[in-house]
């Protein structure tokens, strides 16, 4: 469910370019059934793999273990239907980031951003600025409402102002983005 939701608003964000590289690596189509993509794996492995090389009278070199690599890599991923979900949709470079978030690059993320679809962006900043909205709005009037600070107000006469604000806040950037202006970092 998490990976849903966050594909569904963060797609644009994670995407890399490198989306076909595996099945090109394996030598398969994006639609071949995981039988198919065993049997391409197994058959690249017998191809490249270092002992078997060693076995023809051939030397080892660094191009070709880190062939062997790729190719280990793209079967583990394409064999296993969740992690092939996400490689269809985002790349190698999106499934990593989703897969291990502490070795995220800032600066991809500001550059995927950049080049983002208008759509894409509006959807990122409206799902931020929903959470955020959700997570601290609710709890800052439930301890203002404790504390007695509101005073005897009625619930629809403290949440009306955050309404009216929230809304003029969501036209403008989405006003914004629709309109493709994005401040740019300097350096």
């Amino acid at each position: 469910m998490s990976n849903r939701v966050t594909l569904w608003c963060c797609k644009g964000l994670l995407q890399g370019p490198d989306r076909n590289e595996f099945y090109e690596v394996l030598g398969v189509s994006r639609n071949a059934e995981t039988s198919a993509i065993k049997q391409a794996y197994r058959r690249k492995c017998l191809e490249v793999h270092p002992d078997k090389l060693r076995q023809r009278g051939m030397e080892v070199t660094d191009k070709e273990r880190a062939q062997f690599l790729l190719i280990q890599k793209a079967g583990e991923v394409l064999a296993d239907p969740q992690k092939r979900e996400l490689y269809d949709q985002l790349g190698e470079t999106g499934m990593r980031m989703i897969e291990e978030p502490s070795n995220i690059n800032p600066d991809k993320l500001m550059q995927n951003f950049l080049h983002m679809k208008n759509r894409e962006r509006l959807k990122l900043i409206m799902f931020v600025i929903l959470f955020f909205g959700i997570i601290l709005i609710f709890p800052i009037l439930i301890c203002a409402k404790i504390d007695g600070d509101l005073g005897s107000s009625k619930w629809t006469a403290i949440w009306t102002p955050f309404w009216i604000y929230d809304g003029v806040r969501l036209y403008f950037l989405g006003y914004l983005v629709s309109i493709g202006k994005v401040w740019k970092r300097d350096g």
